[in-house]
């Protein structure tokens, strides 16, 4: 038997992004270190490739430098992200589920075409834990039986720490 593969290389920046499918379970307040990997596998460099960092109401998300420069054609870059889980004495009464049960880690970069400048986004989600998303389900599933009382989730991102009004009840949510 015959196998041929057949390859084709780009005259552009063809850059892709690894980042681990799932978050390490994380306790408040404890930290994890993921490492993040932008991939360049055209045969021109990328430039000004920037990385943008997920926005999460239990998880802050922080690198080194979100400015990476110029990813050689051919080449890689790995980048280390630290995930720390919100302390449970700082989270705030939550009026709305916010964050997800996913969050996007992103780039952008750059080639030149001409004289024209060509922006290529690229973004891997990764999974913030079961642990979350079951807190939300759980504050959801609550609020249905509930009924009349409400759970405090209007949909808005505002938090109130007077005890709720107007028959709305404050949920103060954490998970292990």
């Amino acid at each position: 038997t015959l196998e041929s593969t057949f390859e084709v290389d780009v005259p552009v920046p063809v850059v892709t992004m690894e980042a681990p499918a799932r978050l390490p379970e994380l306790a408040p307040g404890e930290t994890a270190q993921l490492d993040v990997t932008f991939i360049n596998h055209g045969l021109i460099a990328a430039q000004d490739l920037t990385l943008n960092l997920p926005q999460h109401p239990e998880f802050t998300f922080t690198a080194l430098t979100e400015k990476l420069g110029v990813l050689p054609a051919k080449s890689s870059l790995s980048v280390p992200v630290t995930v720390r889980r919100t302390p449970a004495s700082q989270l705030q009464v939550m009026q709305s589920p916010g964050g997800g049960c996913t969050v996007w880690l992103g780039g952008l970069y750059y080639y030149e075409c001409g004289p024209e400048k060509v922006y290529r986004p690229v973004y891997s989600g990764v999974d913030v834990g079961l642990n979350t998303c079951y807190a939300q389900a759980l504050v959801e599933t609550l609020s249905h039986f509930l009924g009349g009382l409400g759970t405090g989730f209007s949909g808005s991102s505002s938090s109130s720490s007077s005890g709720g009004s107007g028959g709305q009840a404050n949920l103060y949510v954490t998970t292990p």
